[in-house]
């Protein structure tokens, strides 16, 4: 599993955006972490595929419960509405960091 991890990693760094995805995909569902949400996300979004990119964004909030990683979910997911051209999704999403940003748990 490891091995498809890196090889999903590594993919998405090369921009290689489709074999990032189905080296992801290959993983056992239980084993897609926030980490591996976060890289399918960004990879989706490389490919252009912004709805599906959104879809796990989403995934990635309600898979972690880190103030630090939920707010840097919102972040990308806020950075992706606006792109897309969903500026009130966007205020949403900004919205919904303001409270992370100020969790005593959360240090910048």
């Amino acid at each position: 599993m490891f091995a498809l991890r890196s090889a999903a990693q590594i993919a998405s760094w090369l921009q290689q955006y489709d074999a990032a995805i189905k080296a992801i995909e290959r993983l056992p569902r239980d084993m897609l972490d926030f980490d591996m949400l976060m890289l399918e996300a960004d990879a989706l979004r490389g490919r252009g595929s912004l709805a599906e990119a959104a879809r796990m964004l989403r995934s990635a909030i309600d898979a972690t419960s880190q103030p630090g990683e939920k707010l840097r979910a919102h972040k990308a997911l806020a950075l992706l509405l606006t792109a897309a051209g969903d500026h009130q999704g966007a205020v949403t999403e900004l919205n919904a960091m303001l409270p992370l940003a100020h969790s005593p748990s959360e240090r910048f």
